[in-house]
């Protein structure tokens, strides 16, 4: 089987090793197997994934369009988020990908089909990290009491 080009599978080098292993970088990481190695699993999990024909037409992907795969023990679960949007909701994401099209949406950028943008893979980890709860939510985005000021060192008092 001829899998669809995706931006977020990538090949990494394993450690100590002359292998080569498949990550899907929407799925925070999760391996895919090992290059050259039994491609069943890689085709079960990327066959029928909707994020590579969702990155194909530049004239209605997002750049800011983060794509979440939850692989489970009852499936493989695809949703979508927004790269500014996310820390205010984690739990809020999208199954609809119609949500950040042009017309839906006013930070509406034109995602590039060659490249992910700077910062994506943080991005993806974070957002995966939130929904999932694996990592403590984002710090408020305001401070009801004043922030804390740091002592000055005693050399500064005696001045």
């Amino acid at each position: 089987m001829a899998l669809n080009p995706c931006l977020y599978r990538q090949e990494r080098p394993l450690p100590g090793a002359h292998e080569v292993e498949i990550v899907c970088l929407a799925g925070g990481n999760h391996r895919l197997g090992i290059k050259g190695r039994d491609p069943a699993y890689l085709e079960k999990a990327c066959g029928d994934c909707p994020v590579p024909d969702a990155l194909a037409d530049e004239d209605r992907t997002c750049l800011y369009l983060l794509p979440l795969r939850i692989f489970g023990d009852s499936g493989i679960e695809t949703l979508y988020h927004c790269r500014w949007l996310y820390k205010l909701n984690p739990k809020r994401v999208n199954r609809l990908l119609s949500l950040h099209f042009p017309r839906s949406c006013e930070w509406w950028f034109p995602h590039p089909i060659k490249f992910l943008p700077p910062g994506t893979e943080w991005h993806t980890l974070r957002a995966w990290g939130l929904y999932l709860g694996t990592i403590e939510g984002p710090e408020p985005l305001w401070r009801w009491s004043a922030p804390d000021f740091p002592e000055y060192p005693s050399g500064w008092r005696r001045l």
